[in-house]
């Protein structure tokens, strides 16, 4: 996580929001890079995402 998180800072030239979705007692983990609960204000949401018949193909 440490490395992803330098990554993304050397790529950026303005302060970014960055937003994960934590599982269980994930959230434990990444509040020790700095990640915080954002709710009520915003909530994590998820969809399923099928191939495409053309990249099905590949």
């Amino acid at each position: 996580m440490h490395a992803l998180l330098e990554a993304l800072a050397a790529q950026i030239a303005a302060p970014a929001y960055v937003s994960l979705v934590a599982d269980g007692d994930a959230r434990h983990l990444y509040s020790h890079y700095g990640f915080r609960p954002v709710a009520p204000k915003s909530i994590g949401m998820a969809c399923w995402l099928q191939p495409s018949i053309s990249s099905s193909d590949k």
